[in-house]
């Protein structure tokens, strides 16, 4: 059965349904928390503006959340670099640092300091163990789906 388009942007594929108004919408078009169209939604908080609740909508063709999550994502990144720098310029300092950085398959490590060594192994053995136990979850979901 061929996916439905979303029957209130068009733009997207249908992936809820509206507990409303019963029409087939994307995830953009959908407020999770009254499982209703946006459509069905604004409606609803018209007749009681007291609960109106602002959705995150789409700001120039990308979720506002996502946007969020990689402003978060880009101060953490920022903050690290920061800090490692401040480390590294401070005469007498005795920092050691080190990480690893997981794009797809390809591991980015970098390490400073006296005790680098140790905190990439430590830092590797942790990746290890996440890669197991997703694929372990991985392997767990596929079996019950």
């Amino acid at each position: 059965m061929p996916a439905r388009d979303c029957e209130v942007c068009r733009r997207k594929s249908a992936m809820y349904v509206c507990r409303e108004c019963s029409r087939g919408i994307c995830d953009n078009c959908f407020y999770v928390p009254a499982w209703l169209c946006i459509e069905c939604y604004d409606r609803e908080a018209a007749k009681r503006p007291e609960v109106h609740v602002h959705r995150l909508e789409e700001v120039e063709g990308l979720p506002f959340a996502f946007k969020l999550f990689m402003i978060g994502f880009f101060v953490i990144f920022v903050g690290i670099v920061f800090i490692m720098a401040a480390s590294l310029l401070v005469p007498g300092s005795n920092v050691s640092g080190g990480g690893i950085f997981l794009i797809g398959p390809i591991p980015i490590v970098f390490g400073y300091g006296q005790y680098s060594v140790w905190i990439i192994a430590f830092a590797l053995i942790l990746t290890i163990v996440a890669v197991v136990f997703f694929f372990l979850s991985w392997k767990r979901s596929r079996q019950t789906g």
